[in-house]
C-alpha cells in the first residue's frame, strides 16, 4: 500500500505553451512530443497544442529531464526541461 501511495505522489504535470515567435501567436493544432531523456530518446507523450497553444503532460517518471519537441509543417522545435520543471515555452519562429 505505501508503494502505491508514494508512486502516485510522484506523478507530476508538465504544462507549456507553444508560440509563433516571429509573431507571438499561439501556435495551436502543432504536435507535441514528450521525451524522457531518462531512459534514452523515449517517446513518453504526444499531444496537440489547443486553440491558445497550451498544451499538458502527466509525468509518469517524476519531473526528470524532458525535451519537448514541437512540430509545425514538417518542422522541428526543441526545448529541454531539466529535473523539477512544472512549466515551459517552446517558441517556433
Amino acid at each position: 500500500m505505501l508503494t502505491t501511495l508514494s508512486s502516485f505522489a510522484c506523478a507530476q504535470t508538465l504544462t507549456g505553451t507553444a508560440t509563433n515567435g516571429t509573431g507571438s501567436k499561439p501556435a495551436a493544432g502543432d504536435e507535441i512530443i514528450l521525451i524522457n531523456l531518462s531512459n534514452g530518446m523515449e517517446v513518453a507523450a504526444k499531444t496537440k497544442a489547443d486553440s491558445a497553444g497550451k498544451f499538458s503532460f502527466k509525468l509518469a517518471d517524476g519531473a526528470g529531464p524532458h525535451l519537448i519537441r514541437a512540430i509545425h509543417q514538417g518542422v522541428t522545435y526543441h526545448q529541454m526541461t531539466p529535473p523539477g520543471t512544472h512549466s515551459v515555452e517552446i517558441h517556433r519562429n
